[in-house]
Formats: structure tokens, C-alpha cells, sequence
């Protein structure tokens, strides 16, 4: 399971540890907080795109979408933003899911137990 964070859109450390830690009893978890590197908050985030345009992480989770459906065998994607471009993903991906917050995410993770 991969879940791919916004983290300009999203910065509230504690629901984003809180879902790493409680993994959804699943060992298996990759969370990955995205940052544009102009952001104060790229600091705290796992992937810093380095560009001062404004769409700059949305492309470079686009990107990453792909990556993982190109590497991994029948992944599971998580794509919490509340940018829209990420809602074409699903049209574009099996099993690949856009969510406007983490507590929508954690909810959506446990309905496939």
C-alpha cells in the first residue's frame, strides 16, 4: 500500500504519524509526504520537488503514481490532495484512489480488510 501526501495541502504531522504508526495492521505501508522546495514545509517532507512552480508536486506525484504501477505487482495507491488532478488517477489506474484528507484515507484503507 502506498499512500502519497500533499503535504502543502496537508501539514498536520500529527494524523499523518498517527496513520504511520497505526499502519492499519498492515506491515506493508509506505506513506510519502511530497513538498515543493520554495515550501516551508519541505523540510519535513520525505520527497522535496525542486521547482518554484505552483503544480510542481502534483506533477511529480503523477510521476511516482507510475513509477509504482510500473515496479510493483497489483499495488494499492493512496493519493490524499485536495487538488484535483489526482481524480483522473483512478480513471487511469486499477486500484488507485484520490482522497480530499487523511481521515478519508484511513477509512477507505480499512474497507479493503
Amino acid at each position: 500500500i502506498f499512500i502519497l501526501i500533499d503535504y502543502e495541502n496537508f501539514n498536520i504531522n500529527d494524523d499523518i504519524e498517527l496513520l504511520k504508526k497505526n499502519n492499519i495492521h498492515r506491515t506493508n505501508l509506505s506513506v510519502i509526504k511530497f513538498a515543493s522546495s520554495h515550501n516551508p514545509l519541505a523540510k519535513d517532507s520525505d520527497v522535496i520537488v525542486n521547482s518554484t512552480r505552483r503544480d510542481a508536486c502534483d506533477v511529480k506525484i503523477i510521476c511516482r503514481v507510475s513509477e509504482i504501477f510500473l515496479t510493483n505487482d497489483d499495488p494499492l495507491v493512496f493519493v490524499v490532495t485536495k487538488d484535483n488532478f489526482a481524480s483522473c488517477l483512478s480513471d487511469i489506474y486499477d486500484n488507485c484512489y484520490h482522497l480530499p484528507n487523511i481521515d478519508e484515507c484511513i477509512t477507505k484503507i480499512a474497507s479493503f480488510n
